[in-house]
């Protein structure tokens, strides 16, 4: 189990109990989206993830969690983030999984500056999903460490955000990452 002071921070995918993906679908119009649609021939953009929604089992079924990040609260309150390898092992530990690794490490120097890490995050933000090619990814996260600080970084893609906001104009639209 999880330990005194620990978090952990993660996405969740797949499918709820009532059969709806947990990120919401998407719809688009072929004539407006020619592009899109050249790559994702349906109409309705359905986010699995590999996962099954006829699926009664939670790990490897129906849902998967994906953890990014774990955190740990000392007894003077302080947060400290372990590092991605530490993170590698305590989700071994815990028999979880991590979010897919795409680039790195990567190093920040003369030769490859905070720029160049900015369009390497756009680049592997955009494409379809390494877990379910039948959809376009939604993003990256991208962690940054150092000797004294951790931290991640969620990189949502073009072609994710521009189908975000077709259905965020919608006035009955909430988002489940704001509510």
């Amino acid at each position: 189990g999880l330990q005194k002071g620990e978090t952990l921070f993660y996405e969740i995918v797949g499918f709820n109990d009532k059969g709806t993906s947990i990120m919401p679908s998407h719809t688009s119009d072929p004539k407006e989206h020619k592009e899109f649609h050249s790559k994702y021939p349906e109409a309705r953009h359905q986010y699995k993830y590999g996962c099954d929604v006829n699926s009664e089992s939670g790990l490897g079924g129906k849902f998967q969690i994906y953890v990014y990040r774990i955190s740990f609260q000392d007894q003077d309150l302080n947060t400290h983030d372990l590092t991605w390898a530490q993170t590698v092992k305590r989700c071994d530990e815990l028999g979880l999984k991590t979010v897919p690794l795409l680039a790195g490490p990567l190093v920040l120097n003369e030769t490859f500056q905070k720029e160049d890490l900015l369009k390497l995050a756009n680049k592997l933000s955009d494409g379809p999903s390494t877990l379910d090619t039948s959809h376009t990814r939604e993003g990256v996260v991208v962690i940054a460490e150092s000797s004294t600080v951790q931290r991640g970084f969620k990189q949502k893609g073009w072609l994710f955000r521009s189908l975000e906001n077709l259905i965020k104009d919608n006035e009955e639209y909430i988002d489940p990452e704001e509510v």
